[in-house]
């Protein structure tokens, strides 16, 4: 109380401008402290102006104290005491006067009237009604935020009342806009980028919108109106939906979004947006956002934090209807369009970084040059800042997956959008690709199964869930998922591909050239066409068709050579040269058939930083051309930024032409650590293996080759590359029976095979007769 006391005296000593002055200070420092609080604490957006209004109805009351207690401004302490002397000296005045006396009753009662003011208006009822007013700003703003907290009232969030749950799927339905359909198109779009920021709910991906409308029989391009969002809801079981409508008047925009219930229909709650012009659509779909988040049950501190929409996106209206366009073309599977769009919008925004990471992403699954790979990749990667948390670790990751190759950091990207969006599809898919590369398929499949479970599920995590599945060797749960796939994605680019690859792995060589054959026909999976003719070698090698195998060796060209980190098809960059090696043991024509690729695809002169080369280089040493293998590393190694992982395995490889066997293994130990990947390079260590008399080291590998070989696209070469490794392999340990195994497998193969490979199979019989 001493402090209080102290504070009064201090205020009665200043002057009525000092005392405005204090109070103006007082109360900037009040309005930055609520403005900091409700940011902090996610207090509700009228806050800091029921602040403003509880200091301005204080303004007065403060200035009133000031002038009743000190009185106006020039007034000095002698004028005040003067009129005391006066009121004292009028009680003097004779009683019998009569007009004195009605004087004198009149000043009486002005001066009780105004010690009554003077009583009231003191500083210490200020300060306590200064600080009751905060009270009531606390109450209100506490109260608003129970009642949010405990869905009570129409304040209180929709997960509190039980309508939603925490992290349920929602699907957002096209907003409708009858001047301009577009306009609703663009309004979706913006407002997805922001709901996808939520931590409360998940919005339903647009693959797996598409996939229920398949399932429903419907078109799955079909637009996602009130209507049919109800209707994939219900068959879904999800709980509500959000639609709404767009309308333009003028240069203003009207904005209206309802949460409603797939049950009933009904709106659990609609909100309203103004935008004054096109450049305030997007703060005002921002703001929009921000009432649906937190009516859904996000608290507006989190809300707060995520990225304003305007910074997520773009600022030019234009550039997002590109990029909304180019979304629904790559639905339909015309990549052509939807790269055009997608140009057209960073050239109207060269900052546009969400267009940049689709632009590299849509270029690496179309099998673009790799040089424009990285520079979409990089575009985004400088633009960072320009988008949503969560798509930002998006681009980090498709940064370090493409630029520096640093796959820790990629992990470490995707794990972080997982942290935020534990459902995300993309980093889901992206990062079982980073185990699958690995050769860690098991760590791969069950993050394809979560992708596929929930509402980031798509058409590619589907697709790569057959390949990872016949990855493990596991025929039937591939079969299963594919026929899930076609059942979700009916008609989707990658239905042929999926079927060639269980052909592949069955080694049905009739199925295989049908699927490639109809393959080479799609103009939409251009990207696979380079690697078709190595599809074809694969099948012909294992059922010992090697004239076909060599005639389609020859359709390789400079399109089927590596292109960036993807490595391609052994074969595919070998060709006959490994036809020659591995299937009819010629080392000298494999040598020169070496030599007439590296002429006619021009790898010699592709930059040493991609992959690939290193199987040229492998194939070359292996078939005994070492000087030529040598030349060619060292052309490569000189050059700017050398592939490590390329280096490495050309030099084990030179190294096993040599005979150093020892620093053979430890350089394709060093590749498989940079890979994170022993199956990557498992074929090369098996060789090593063998030449270190570390037999059942190497029989162990090619029987896993065998049994799930590593590339499944090409999964016919790597069988019958183990096959016929097997039997003398086995041999050597004494284990006649499955050395007679590995030789029946090999007779079986290739009993109607081209006279070539006869003298092989003559050979396998008399192995088995000898074995008894």
């Amino acid at each position: 109380m001493s402090r209080i006391r102290h504070l009064i005296r201090e205020i009665h000593r200043r002057s009525l401008w000092q005392v405005l002055g204090v109070f103006l200070a007082m109360s900037w420092g009040v309005l930055n402290a609520v403005d900091v609080l409700t940011g902090f604490a996610g207090l509700p957006d009228w806050t800091p102006t029921m602040a403003l209004v509880l200091l301005l109805i204080g303004l007065p009351i403060v200035m009133a104290t000031a002038v009743v207690q000190e009185g106006l401004p020039g007034k000095s302490e002698i004028d005040v005491g003067a009129k005391r002397d006066r009121r004292a000296a009028d009680g003097a005045v004779d009683a019998g006067n009569s007009a004195a006396t009605t004087a004198h009753e009149s000043a009486d009662a002005q001066g009780e009237t105004s010690e009554g003011v003077a009583r009231l208006l003191t500083w210490r009822n200020a300060i306590v009604g200064g600080g009751l007013a905060g009270l009531l700003l606390l109450v209100a703003a506490g109260g608003y935020l129970a009642m949010w907290a405990l869905g009570i009232g129409p304040v209180g969030s929709l997960v509190a009342q039980g309508v939603l749950d925490e992290r349920d799927p929602i699907i957002l339905a096209q907003f409708e806009s009858r001047s301009d359909p577009s306009l609703g198109e663009i309004v979706t779009e913006a407002l997805s980028v922001d709901l996808s920021q939520s931590q409360t709910v998940a919005v339903l991906g647009r693959d797996a919108v598409r996939a229920t409308l398949g399932l429903m029989g419907r078109d799955p391009n079909e637009p996602v109106t009130s209507d049919v969002a109800r209707e994939i809801a219900v068959r879904d079981n999800l709980k509500a939906y959000v639609t709404g409508d767009v309308s333009r008047v003028g240069t203003r925009y009207l904005l209206v979004s309802r949460i409603v219930s797939s049950e009933t229909g009904g709106d659990l709650v609609s909100f309203r947006e103004e935008a004054t012009g096109d450049d305030d659509l997007l703060p005002a779909i921002d703001r929009l956002s921000t009432k649906l988040r937190e009516k859904m049950g996000e608290s507006l501190k989190s809300i707060r934090l995520g990225t304003p929409l305007e910074q997520a996106t773009t600022s030019s209206l234009e550039a997002l209807r590109k990029l909304t366009e180019a979304e629904r073309a790559e639905e339909r599977g015309d990549y052509e369009t939807a790269n055009r769009l997608l140009e057209e919008a960073v050239a109207l925004d060269p900052a546009f970084a969400q267009a940049h990471r689709k632009i590299s992403v849509l270029r690496f699954n179309v099998g673009a040059p790799w040089e424009l790979i990285v520079e979409a990749a990089t575009n985004a990667f400088q633009h960072r800042n320009r988008l949503t948390e969560r798509e930002r670790y998006l681009v980090e990751a498709n940064y370090h997956n493409t630029v520096t190759r640093d796959t820790d950091a990629v992990i470490r990207a995707y794990e972080s959008v997982l942290a935020i969006s534990p459902d995300e599809g993309a980093a889901l898919n992206n990062l079982s690709n980073i185990y699958r590369q690995r050769g860690q398929d098991e760590e791969a499949k069950p993050l394809l199964e979560k992708a596929l479970a929930g509402p980031g599920a798509s058409s590619v995590a589907a697709n790569n869930l057959v390949f990872t599945s016949l990855n493990l060797g596991d025929l039937e749960g591939a079969e299963r998922a594919a026929q899930s796939y076609r059942e979700r994605y009916p008609g989707h680019i990658y239905q042929s591909l999926v079927t060639f690859q269980l052909a592949s792995f069955r080694g049905d060589r009739d199925a295989i050239h049908e699927w490639t054959d109809s393959m080479e026909r799609d103009p939409n999976l251009g990207f696979v066409h380079p690697d078709i003719p190595s599809y074809r070698i694969a099948a012909d090698v294992e059922a010992g068709e090697v004239r076909e195998a060599l005639a389609h060796s020859a359709e390789i060209d400079a399109a089927g050579v590596a292109v960036g980190p993807i490595v391609r098809r052994r074969n595919a960059l070998a060709g006959a040269g490994d036809v020659y090696l591995w299937i009819l043991d010629d080392s000298v024509q494999a040598a020169s058939a070496m030599r007439d690729f590296i002429r006619r695809t021009g790898l010699e002169d592709t930059p040493g930083s991609e992959r690939g080369w290193e199987y040229v280089i492998s194939t070359l040493a292996l078939a005994g051309d070492v000087v030529a293998a040598e030349a060619m590393l060292a052309r490569k190694a000189s050059g700017p930024d050398p592939h490590a992982v390329s280096q490495a395995i050309s030099e084990s490889m030179i190294h096993y032409a040599k005979g150093e066997y020892d620093q053979a293994l430890t350089r394709i130990e060093d590749a498989a650590t940079a890979l994170r990947c022993t199956r990557c390079v498992e074929i090369e260590t098996a060789l090593i293996l063998e030449a270190l008399d570390r037999t059942p080291e190497a029989i162990e590998i090619w029987e896993r080759v065998r049994a799930t070989p590593l590339e499944v696209d090409s999964a016919g070469w790597e069988r019958i590359a183990a096959i016929k490794k097997l039997g003398p392999l086995y041999e050597e340990t004494g284990d006649a029976a499955s050395a007679r195994e590995a030789y029946q497998a090999l007779i079986d193969a290739w009993s109607d095979a081209d006279p070539e490979l006869q003298p092989q199979v003559a050979s396998a019989r008399a192995r088995i007769a000898a074995l008894g």
